[in-house]
């Protein structure tokens, strides 16, 4: 995969991409839209991961721009993204957030997964670039 420029997303280990929720609370969600483009244009597989503390978050707006964008582009964003890996929330019930994930992967058609630590992250995302 060729270097991207992207401003939110680190594509440093790509196909792997990392998202940092404090650095997506820093510089929004239009720049983190503008990312997701790019890697779309890129025409590249990859799987995106989460990282960073959840308390990060982005503001309750900028998550439903960001579902309603998920929703209008999931067919493109389902022609390079392998899936999207986070991590396990061990404040939050694991049920819950599995269902949540479940319902992510139906209105993607992607895989989403859940990882309990860095390592099962990162073997979850070598299992989805196969």
């Amino acid at each position: 995969m060729d270097k991207l420029a992207l401003s939110v997303a680190d594509a440093s280990a790509a196909p792997v991409i990392t998202l940092d929720r404090a650095r997506l609370a820093e510089r929004g969600i239009d720049a983190m839209l503008t990312d997701f483009e790019t890697l779309i244009a890129s025409g590249h597989g990859f799987v995106l991961t989460m990282s960073g503390d959840r308390g990060a978050e982005t503001p309750h707006d900028d998550q439903k721009r960001w579902v309603l964008w998920l929703k209008q582009n999931s067919s493109r964003l389902a022609a390079t993204c392998r899936g999207f890996v986070y991590m396990l929330d061990t404040t939050t019930d694991a049920a819950l957030q599995e269902k949540q994930a479940a319902g992510m992967e139906a209105m993607l058609g992607v895989p989403v997964r859940l990882a309990r630590d860095s390592a099962d992250v990162d073997a979850i995302a070598a299992d989805l670039m196969r």
